[in-house]
């Protein structure tokens, strides 16, 4: 199991960004959230079988589709076990 952090810069608000990743995630069964940042990016959490939120991020960080554009992406791997949530079962969008 692997818990990774993600910030997108671009464009990634209005053009239903949240939407398609959280469609995204669900196809993959991940784990966590993604929400809107006030600077303009969206964040998230993600965990799941490493292989597949490998998956999950190349997609991410290239953009969810034809409208987003990302023009940086950063991301941190979730190590300690304080951080890493063991309640949460499904993939959310965060107001």
């Amino acid at each position: 199991m692997k818990w990774v952090m993600f910030r997108v810069h671009g464009k990634v608000q209005h053009v239903f960004f949240r939407r398609d990743t959280k469609l995204l995630a669900d196809s993959l069964g991940l784990f966590g959230h993604v929400k809107n940042e006030s600077d303009g990016s969206v964040s998230g959490k993600v965990g799941g079988h490493d292989n597949l939120v490998d998956q999950f991020l190349e997609v991410i960080k290239t953009g969810v589709n034809d409208k987003a554009k990302v023009h940086s992406f950063e991301t941190t791997e979730i190590t300690q076990e304080y951080d890493t949530p063991s309640n949460i079962k499904t993939f959310e969008i965060l107001k």
